[in-house]
C-alpha cells in the first residue's frame, strides 16, 4: 500500500490538527445567535449550511521546495466524501465505522474541511470544547487590534484531543487570523491569516491562508451546490 504510506506521511507533514468525531453526523438545524461561537459561524452564513447538498474543494499548500494537492467532495446530507490525490481515489461512507485505511483519509479531510469550515465547527463541535472571549488583543500577524475567541478542545475524543485555537475576529464576527497551540500549551504551533472569502451558496468561506514565513495554503476548485 505504497500510495496510503505516501498520503499519511504527506499528511502528517502538513500539521493535521482538526478535532472532530469521524463518525458523527453535523447538524444543519438554524440557530439564534447567543455566543461568540454562534454569532461567527451565522456571520460566515452558517443559516444557509442546511441546503448544501455538496462542497467540493481542493486543498493546496505551497512552501519552500514543496507543493501539495488533494481534492474533496462531500456530502453532507449522506455524508459520503470522496478523495483524489494524484493517482489515488477513494470513496467512503462516514456514518459507518471507518477501517484503519479510510482513517487515515478521513484525518485528511477532516484538517482540509476545518481550514475551510472552522466557523461551522464552533457549532459542530461545541459539546467538545470550552472557550474564552477577549476583545481588543493583538493580531499575531498583522498587530491589529482583534477580539479574540480561544477554544480549548477536551482532553478525549477526536484525533487530536486537548489542542487549543486562538480566533481572531473583527467587528463583523469575520476571522482574520489564526494560531494554533498543540495540547494547549504556551508556544503557538502555527499561525496564518485567514484571506480572500468567496460568497458560495450563501456560505462566506475564506480561501487563503498565509504564513509569517511566506509559505501558503489555499483552497481552490471551490463549489457549492445547494437544493
Amino acid at each position: 500500500m505504497k500510495s496510503s504510506t505516501s498520503f499519511f506521511t504527506a499528511t502528517l507533514l502538513l500539521f493535521l490538527f482538526a478535532q472532530c468525531k469521524p463518525k458523527a453526523e453535523e447538524p444543519a438545524e438554524p440557530v439564534e445567535p447567543q455566543t461568540v461561537p454562534e454569532q461567527i459561524a451565522l456571520a460566515h452564513g452558517y443559516d444557509n449550511w442546511k441546503s448544501v447538498e455538496k462542497l467540493s474543494f481542493s486543498f493546496n499548500f505551497e512552501g519552500g521546495n514543496r507543493t501539495f494537492k488533494r481534492s474533496w467532495v462531500w456530502e453532507p446530507k449522506t455524508n459520503m466524501v470522496e478523495m483524489q490525490m494524484d493517482t489515488v481515489q477513494v470513496r467512503y461512507d462516514r456514518k459507518v465505522a471507518l477501517d484503519s485505511i479510510n482513517m487515515r483519509y478521513d484525518r485528511g479531510f477532516i484538517n482540509d474541511r476545518y481550514w475551510l469550515l472552522l466557523p461551522f465547527n464552533l457549532i459542530w463541535d461545541k459539546e467538545g470544547y470550552t472557550y474564552e472571549n477577549k476583545e481588543k488583543q493583538l493580531a499575531p500577524i498583522s498587530a491589529d487590534t482583534l477580539n479574540c475567541l480561544t477554544i480549548v478542545y477536551k482532553s478525549e475524543g477526536g484525533y487530536t484531543p486537548g489542542d487549543a485555537y486562538d480566533i481572531f475576529y473583527d467587528k463583523e464576527f469575520i476571522i482574520r487570523e489564526w494560531a494554533f497551540r498543540r495540547g494547549n500549551q504556551e508556544e503557538v504551533s502555527l499561525v496564518s491569516t485567514w484571506e480572500d472569502y468567496q460568497d458560495k451558496g450563501g456560505l462566506k468561506l475564506v480561501t487563503n491562508h498565509n504564513y509569517p514565513n511566506g509559505n501558503r495554503l489555499f483552497v481552490a476548485d471551490l463549489e457549492v451546490t445547494t437544493e
